[in-house]
């Protein structure tokens, strides 16, 4: 099976892509994804986005729980993600992509778990760090930003069988289109 083996091998060898582009190969091809286990991603992601945002150190969040509304987060995580998958599905059927939406869905909400993983550490950081810390937390933050793009658009060209350059130019058709249905 695809996610039985063992990668072995010297720092920079891609390694980490090989094991990403397997585990999104057998959401491919084996159908071993979960829309449920993809859904609890997705949950988890708001409950962590809204959890950072209101229970986060005094320090890094100013507390406005009174004024806090929690529609404006589900639109900002979930509603997010949702367009994404709907408008790559769209833009990849233009270009000739194999994913289908629910594999689309699949692979996306998995890509999120850096995210996920943030906004926990974040909360449980933004406790002990002190301000003049905060470049820390700031690369914390553009690390896992960084490894979640890069999982989302592996998944993108496991799932699409796009080359890396069709992946990207289709991911910003994706944004684009996310930026104009957002206008509308």
């Amino acid at each position: 099976r695809i996610m039985d083996r063992l990668i072995c091998g010297d720092v920079g060898y891609g390694k980490t892509e090989i094991a990403l582009r397997a585990a999104f190969k057998a959401v491919q091809e084996k159908n071993e994804g979960s829309v449920i286990i993809a859904t609890v991603f997705l949950l988890l992601f708001f409950i962590g986005s809204t959890c950072r945002q209101i229970y986060a150190g005094f320090m890094y969040v100013i507390p406005e729980r009174d004024t806090y509304n929690v529609i404006y987060t589900l639109l900002g995580t979930v509603g997010v993600v949702l367009l994404w998958v709907v408008v790559n599905w769209g833009v990849c059927v233009l270009f000739e992509g194999k994913g289908r939406i629910k594999k689309i869905y699949i692979c996306t909400c998995y890509s999120l778990y850096p995210l996920i993983l943030y906004s926990a550490l974040f909360m449980l950081l933004s406790y002990f760090v002190s301000p003049s810390s905060v470049s820390f937390i700031s690369v914390l933050s553009t690390v896992c930003t960084l490894y979640f793009v890069f999982m989302l658009l592996s998944a993108m060209m496991t799932v699409h069988e796009f080359g890396f350059s069709k992946s990207v130019g289709t991911a910003l058709f994706s944004v684009v289109g996310m930026g104009i249905i957002g206008f509308l």
